[in-house]
């Protein structure tokens, strides 16, 4: 089982409690620019398509999407395996004043814990 995130922009302020219906997320730059935020961080980072990145860090794997168009505004984020992502995600998410939503929670990471509930939650669901 994958666990799903998605980082948005909140230029380093804390997110909200909850994401509300018509939620607009702030610009996070150019997809360049957010490409090399990425991989400026997490090392060996493969961009092969421009809006698709694989990060696999042994222990576990990252994909990581950009939406189309001219200015990025969220990065989408699937992780499998069984290595813990959170630590890597929220060094990512503090040096960029990004937040990480989960997606199955409907939660925003706390960036001081290096545990979430979604990621250990995916653990433990059955693999087929």
């Amino acid at each position: 089982m994958s666990w799903r995130v998605v980082l948005f922009n909140f230029d380093g302020h804390p997110p909200p409690d909850e994401l509300v219906q018509g939620f607009r997320p702030r610009p996070m730059g150019p997809p360049a620019y957010v490409r090399e935020s990425i991989s400026a961080l997490l090392c060996d980072v493969d961009w092969s398509d421009p809006s698709r990145a694989i990060f696999d860090e042994g222990e576990y794997t990252m994909w990581l999407a950009l939406p189309a168009g001219d200015v990025v505004d969220r990065v989408e984020v699937e992780v499998v395996g069984g290595g813990n992502p959170v630590p890597a995600l929220s060094h990512l998410c503090q040096v960029n004043g990004w937040f990480a939503y989960d997606v199955g929670e409907r939660v925003f990471l706390d960036p001081e814990e290096p545990r979430a509930s979604g990621w250990e939650a995916s653990l433990r669901v059955p693999k087929d």
